[in-house]
């Protein structure tokens, strides 16, 4: 039974040693993953939405740090807490891509004929306003549109569909604040 007891012994200790550094390696993803969130929330105005995300993040990360402080002379603790924290900025970031918080704008410089990509566009519900421009090699169409995040890719594709010479020239870039127009703010 000395024998059983000491494999059993064994076997609990290893199982014991996976489960922790599960946890830390897991604690540590979701460390990241809330920092990434607290971040673009703050980013984005929602300071409260912010500071409750930064409270659970604390809390991970104590927890995460507890497992390994202990621990420094354990280099595979280290190595578990560090990946860790990599992979919690690729969850973060995808995190954040599937949210698609807040707004985009964009900006379309076509050749002047290209009206009917401002008709297309409209039809899709984005708000649009145009202007008349002049480029390099004569007459442009400046179309500015304004749209949730998370309507992007639909953007991109009516944008690609309707300029088969691939002439536009596009530029999205993310506005800190914005009030009135065709589209009201939440």
């Amino acid at each position: 039974m000395g024998h059983n007891g000491f494999l059993g012994e064994r076997v609990s200790v290893e199982g014991a040693m996976i489960f922790d550094l599960g946890l830390i390696f897991s604690a540590r993803v979701l460390d990241v993953s809330l920092n990434t969130m607290r971040t673009i929330l703050m980013v984005k105005g929602r300071r409260y939405a912010a500071a409750i995300c930064g409270f659970f993040e604390v809390l991970v990360y104590i927890i995460a740090l507890s497992r390994v402080f202990g621990s420094l002379g354990e280099p595979i603790r280290l190595a578990v807490y560090a990946a860790g924290f990599s992979t919690g900025i690729i969850v973060g970031s995808l995190i954040e891509e599937r949210l698609a918080l807040g707004y985009l704008g964009a900006q379309i410089i076509t050749p002047a004929e290209n009206e009917q990509l401002v008709e297309v566009l409209r039809e899709a519900r984005f708000g649009v306003t145009t202007w008349s421009g002049r480029g390099r090699t004569g007459e442009k169409l400046v179309i500015n549109v304004l749209f949730r995040r998370s309507r992007a890719h639909d953007l991109e594709k009516l944008i690609i569909q309707q300029d088969e010479h691939k002439k536009s020239f596009v530029v999205f870039s993310e506005p800190k604040m914005f009030r009135g127009g065709f589209m009201q703010r939440k």
